[in-house]
């Protein structure tokens, strides 16, 4: 295992300093100049900095085209809403577990601890598939209550046009409660 970098012992505060310094836009040098103007007891070399800005720069990078991936993968498929990427991640750890025990269109049999591993990771992705599920009940739920506050509130205005029968129609049409 690596040994931690001096950016990695610094306290989280000047780490994120650092970050945000880095997102804003500023150099290393810039940075560097903050960093001594606000904590001049920190000592941090240019290429210590530099390196770290690499690592950070490459794992932005990595994590936008993750993302861009997965969201324009959950399009094709025609998924979309606050739950594709999620969705779509468990569909890709489906995929590489079955990568994993098929070889060249056989079953591989798996030594024990690699069947643990596999056993987790299902155990996982069902739980994954769960709370996600979880999720759009949730969510279905509470825009479900929505309608049916926004309907109740347009049956006070009942003068303004609206008469107990609409009102019991948009309750079914909107929200399937029956009449």
């Amino acid at each position: 295992m690596a040994r931690k970098s001096t950016i990695d012992k610094l306290p989280p505060k000047v780490r994120e300093l650092i970050g945000d310094l880095r997102e804003s836009g500023c150099t290393i040098d810039q940075i560097l100049a903050k960093l001594r103007e606000l904590q001049p007891d920190v000592t941090i070399a240019r290429s210590t900095l530099g390196r770290h800005i690499q690592e950070y720069d490459a794992l932005g990078q990595e994590l936008a085209k993750s993302r861009q991936a997965a969201e324009a993968l959950a399009a094709q498929l025609g998924d979309s809403g606050a739950g594709s990427v999620a969705r779509l991640n468990i569909e890709i750890g489906h995929v590489l577990l079955q990568k994993l025990m098929f070889t060249d269109g056989e079953l591989t049999f798996l030594d024990p601890q690699e069947v643990m591993m596999v056993m987790k990771a299902i155990q996982s992705l069902t739980s994954a598939a769960k709370s996600d599920a979880d999720l759009r009940a949730a969510l279905k739920k509470e825009l479900a209550a929505q309608h049916l506050a926004d309907v109740e509130a347009a049956s006070a205005g009942t003068s303004a046009g609206m008469n107990s029968e609409l009102i019991g129609a948009l309750k079914v049409k909107w929200l399937g409660v029956k009449a």
